[in-house]
């Protein structure tokens, strides 16, 4: 990341700009060092944060010691810092640097990437989280730098590697289950929603796709009914948390739909669920 160049002619200015500078520098030599240093420990339940650390060490090392660019490497080590505290740093945002070219294209590679973030990939593949977020911060430090063609391609063919089998590995919506003719949730379900959805707030997720079902008890037309009320439901938990319902789409299925097959009449709490997927513009 680079600070933009101004015209600077007061003397005062232009020593307290240089100031600034060479503590951003000392800060940036400090987070290498100290990086480096640091052990990163494998730990069960902060899987993704030391895959990321992991991922970051190696990233800001290589552009401390192969690139000499302290600037960036202080940047990334920074993360790596915060991501081995256990701290999850988002990825990069395109508007926070120098591009000249390539802007929409890693907007929505972006977006994509919160997308699966937002489907729990730092839970249910958290190394490839962790590759798939590194890989695209690495793709927008090599576009800025805008000339070495050879390592944007190696950056951005990492991240999209990562992000296809993420995508495979995450078809699966999150799915919550409701008592019969139920539209509530328990104080645990709920719960579980506003995790996501404050996940899903911190992310800035583009899109979220709430989609209700019922199982076979009970008449078409009310089933129709009740599974609208779960998706409303979830829907609200989203919103009550902070995630905005403007990027909210909501349907139902009723008893059509199931997720497993039965006879008519028959309860079956796997059917009695809302689905929740989180998508890019270009998916949904």
């Amino acid at each position: 990341m680079k600070l933009k160049s101004k015209f600077i002619t007061h003397p005062i200015i232009a020593l307290a700009g240089l100031l600034t500078l060479n503590a951003c520098l000392y800060t940036d030599i400090a987070n290498v060092e100290n990086l480096r240093t640091t052990q990163v420990s494998q730990s069960n339940n902060l899987a993704f944060e030391k895959a990321l650390a992991q991922e970051y060490k190696r990233l800001a090392l290589y552009e401390a010691d192969e690139m000499y660019d302290t600037t960036d490497a202080g940047i990334f080590a920074a993360k790596g810092l915060a991501a081995n505290e256990g701290k999850r740093p988002l990825p990069e945002k395109p508007e926070n640097w120098d591009l000249n070219f390539g802007v929409e294209r890693l907007e929505n590679a972006r977006m994509r990437l919160t997308a699966l973030m937002a489907r729990d990939a730092a839970y249910r593949a958290p190394n490839l989280a962790a590759q798939a977020q590194a890989s695209f911060d690495c793709w927008i430090e090599q576009m800025e730098e805008g000339w070495q063609w050879d390592h944007i391609e190696y950056c951005q063919t990492n991240f999209q590697q990562a992000v296809i089998k993420l995508e495979r590995k995450l078809a699966d919506p999150h799915r919550v289950s409701f008592d019969v003719n139920d539209t509530r949730l328990n104080h645990l379900k709920t719960s579980q929603i506003m995790q996501i959805a404050e996940e899903a707030k911190r992310l800035n997720a583009p899109l979220a796709s709430i989609v209700g079902y019922a199982d076979s008890t009970g008449s078409k037309a009310y089933n129709m009914e009740l599974s609208l009320a779960r998706a409303d439901e979830v829907a609200s938990l989203l919103v009550m948390a902070g995630y905005p319902a403007d990027r909210i789409a909501i349907s139902a299925y009723g008893e059509d739909r199931p997720l497993i097959k039965t006879a008519d009449e028959t309860s079956k709490a796997a059917n009695r669920r809302v689905e929740i997927t989180f998508y890019t513009n270009q998916q949904l």
